[in-house]
């Protein structure tokens, strides 16, 4: 979109808008996946959950990184298979996870969660898609004082 364009649009709207330019990000999508074709792209819908944004990057066959039951939601309304979304939050609920299963891959932040999301599969008589998150100790990490990723400061 060039300037012209977005002053017209401009003159006919009301400001502040927020005005979104699909083809701008199907462009730089198309460019990640040729520059990365051994990865799948996942779009962080935290980052900018627009309907619009979502389905142009569904329709483009990215995956999403979902912060939330809720999110999750928005993939799947937008025409993301389940198979492509991920659910990743600390501290989800029962009724988070009770709410995503079957309906997105889990990624577990512990143990505790792990166990469950198999407490669940028993309950549903099924088998629920999950990941496990690690945090495996890292001393550059541990050494720094603005970020602990990984371990305990020693």
């Amino acid at each position: 979109m060039d300037k012209e364009q977005i002053l017209k649009i401009a003159a006919a709207n009301e400001t502040p808008f927020y005005l979104y330019d699909l083809q701008d990000i199907r462009t730089r999508a198309a460019q990640v996946k040729a520059a990365l074709p051994e990865f799948h792209l996942l779009y962080s819908i935290k980052a900018n959950p627009h309907p619009a944004i979502v389905r142009c990057l569904v329709n483009m066959g990215a995956g999403f990184d979902a912060a939330s039951v809720n999110e999750v939601r928005l993939a799947l309304r937008r025409g993301s298979k389940p198979e492509n979304v991920f659910y990743s939050a600390p501290g989800k609920t029962m009724r988070d996870l009770d709410a995503a299963a079957g309906n997105c891959e889990i990624i577990a932040d512990s143990i505790n969660e792990l166990e469950r999301l198999n407490s669940l599969a028993g309950t549903m008589k099924r088998r629920i898609r999950a990941g496990v998150r690690l945090n495996i100790r890292n001393p550059i990490i541990t050494q720094s004082m603005h970020e602990i990723m990984g371990g305990e400061r020693e």
